[in-house]
């Protein structure tokens, strides 16, 4: 697929919102994935959010894989099942890892003033899939905003907003994209240009998430030794902030197991307990345990 948008019309008119059908929980945050596999990676993921204390749904699980795009699809669906207010922390399946708590997340998502109605992404320093696609550069150079931050370019693998907001970008997005082929990056990427001023906020300086992607390891680093009381052990000295997710996205994979030891030092001596005790809940509302999905997971030592 070349540089510019991707085909199809989009459909500005939403479909009206089914009212909820479960009433929100306790917790403030509902923590969302995708995942068809219980992977060695995903259950980094989860577990690093099991340190946290915080539960996360996984959509998916144990159907088959049809492409990146289920995860836009499914998580459209869940949020039908929520409160219209509740906020939703929609991550990335097999490449993240987390290092805070719920109040930690709250309080990075406050700073950020997400007006109402928006969503906040990821930002990165590449502009992927497009850059190196035909005309790629001249769309990327061109097309993206500039506003200040350090990082410039959308990145699709983890948002939050509240439960009708990420409805509302998620049903123009299913109107947008061409095909179910096509890659929820570059979905979500192309339409951004287009509507970023109305639905989006870009998280430029990592206050929230952190995309690692062309990131150097002496910019960001994890204070294994210094746990925070449930606040993030990560510091990104450029941009001087602490952000509470790593995203191992693009060219970054090989520093996902470096990073993983430091993150679950971090997290104290818990990791064990957390280990034999910890579970998930599925899209139809099973819980499963992490040491049943995972019973190849091992603690650092």
């Amino acid at each position: 697929v070349g540089g510019g948008d991707v085909g199809g019309t989009h459909a500005h008119a939403v479909p009206a919102r089914p009212a909820p059908t479960k009433p929100a929980t306790a917790r403030r945050i509902s923590v969302v994935t995708f995942a068809s596999d219980a992977n060695s990676v995903f259950c980094d993921t989860v577990f690093t959010a099991a340190l946290q204390g915080l539960d996360v749904t996984v959509l998916g699980i144990g159907k088959p894989y049809q492409g990146n795009y289920q995860k836009l699809t499914a998580a459209r669906a869940h949020l039908t099942t929520l409160d219209p207010d509740r906020l939703v922390l929609f991550v990335d399946a097999y490449d993240v890892l987390f290092a805070a708590n719920e109040v930690d997340i709250l309080e990075r998502y406050a700073s950020l003033h997400v007006p109402p109605g928006r969503v906040v992404f990821g930002a990165e320093s590449g502009c992927f899939p497009d850059w190196m696609a035909p005309f790629g550069r001249s769309f990327c150079e061109g097309r993206f905003p500039k506003a200040g931050g350090e990082y410039r370019y959308i990145n699709s693998g983890c948002w939050m907003g509240s439960a009708a907001a990420a409805f509302a970008l998620l049903t123009d997005l299913a109107a947008y994209t061409p095909g179910r082929g096509v890659d929820d990056q570059q979905v979500v990427s192309h339409y951004y240009v287009r509507a970023a001023s109305s639905q989006f906020v870009l998280d430029r300086n990592a206050t929230l998430i952190q995309s690692m992607h062309l990131v150097s390891e002496k910019d960001v680093t994890v204070d294994a030794q210094a746990p925070r009381n449930g606040s993030s052990s990560v510091t990104n000295k450029r941009t001087r902030s602490h952000p509470v997710l790593l995203h191992f996205n693009g060219g970054s994979k090989p520093l996902h197991v470096r990073y993983r030891q430091s993150i679950l030092q971090a997290a104290g001596s818990g990791c064990s307990n957390i280990a034999a005790q910890a579970w998930v809940t599925s899209g139809d509302g099973r819980r499963l345990a992490l040491k049943d999905l995972c019973p190849a997971f091992v603690c650092p030592t």
